[in-house]
């Protein structure tokens, strides 16, 4: 890919020569006319990195033309975390054809489409293309560890809205994950016996809560009676450091998503509210809330139908065999079959 130092201009203007029939003087009668472009567009292109000739690859599926090469128009030579590409394509006819392209004729995959025309001086039809923002990329979590005790702490990265925290004791979950915007957690509160403890966590992206990263593992952690102990000290004027639903205390103004009070979960939407007796769905998963607000796991009645939600995670369980030991059945709606 070549760096694109030359201006663009009149691009919008020389398209509007190919919107009606248009045979060029250098064009023999018999040459085919190329009426439709249909290019699809992978881009490598990641925050970071310099400019480079693999960041694009062009598949093309009609004939008569080629993508000669191409040209970035963004100014300087590393991609910035907020950057939207923006590429001129150039491309050359094969003998035989001529272009006579209505730019409404133009399909491309996987970018958008600014402005296409043929260019009298450099005989070449040309399109300027804007690929996705790298504000919708998320960037990897380089370290994760400890610190005082049981306080998580790992690398913020870029783009990232807040980050996904999950807590395990032997390889299994405790409770649900927690959704914070810096880049550690105290789970000293939410420890309450000895074993084996870890943490995954994973950026979330600032556009799309969908774009997430890999998940960045700790190092394991031994918690015995001594650490225990430590914990009780540390927060022995504290019932768990953590508010209970409703809590107006403005310490806790910028705690939200899952909070871990007394021995139970409960979740703290951004603007302070919560749910109770109700359901609310979390990140793709259903979850059951008291009259308290408090997360309820086990069978739940609910209009009339029975419902499942996992003892560790809260979840409710659809379409599979529940835990409850009597092999009992919900369907993918998560309603028990009888």
């Amino acid at each position: 890919m070549k760096k694109g130092r030359r201006t663009v201009i009149g691009l919008i203007a020389a398209a509007a020569l190919t919107l009606g029939v248009y045979m060029p003087g250098w064009a023999a009668e018999d040459d085919e006319p190329i009426e439709r472009l249909v290019l699809k567009i992978e881009s490598n292109i990641q925050v970071g990195a310099e400019h480079y000739d693999g960041d694009i690859v062009i598949t093309t599926d009609d004939d008569g033309y080629i993508v000669r090469y191409t040209e970035i128009l963004n100014d300087g030579d590393v991609w910035g975390i907020a950057d939207t590409p923006r590429i001129l394509l150039h491309l050359r006819r094969e003998e035989g054809y001529y272009f006579n392209v209505d730019p409404r004729r133009i399909r491309i995959r996987g970018a958008e489409l600014e402005s296409a025309g043929w260019d009298e001086d450099v005989m070449e039809y040309l399109i300027v293309i804007s690929l996705p923002t790298l504000r919708e990329q998320v960037g990897e979590i380089g370290n994760a560890g400890w610190t005082d005790l049981m306080k998580a702490t790992w690398d913020e990265t870029y783009n990232a809205a807040y980050y996904e925290v999950q807590l395990y004791r032997g390889g299994q979950k405790v409770g649900p994950a927690h959704y914070v915007k810096s880049g550690s957690y105290e789970f000293g509160t939410i420890v309450q016996a000895e074993g084996s403890y870890s943490y995954r966590v994973r950026a979330v992206n600032v556009r799309n809560e969908r774009i997430k990263s890999a998940w960045k593992e700790s190092p394991v952690l031994t918690v015995d009676q001594g650490v225990l102990e430590q914990l009780r000290q540390q927060y022995k004027d504290v019932v768990t450091g953590t508010p209970a639903p409703g809590d107006t205390n403005p310490i806790y103004a910028d705690m939200y998503g899952w909070i871990y009070h007394g021995d139970k979960w409960w979740y703290r939407n951004s603007d302070g509210s919560f749910t109770a007796n109700d359901w609310q769905l979390i990140d793709d998963l259903w979850y059951y809330f008291d009259s308290r607000g408090y997360m309820v796991t086990g069978w739940i009645q609910w209009n009339d139908k029975c419902y499942y939600c996992d003892p560790e995670t809260g979840a409710m369980l659809a379409n599979r065999i529940v835990p409850d030991g009597l092999g009992r059945r919900v369907d993918a709606s998560g309603a028990w079959i009888q």
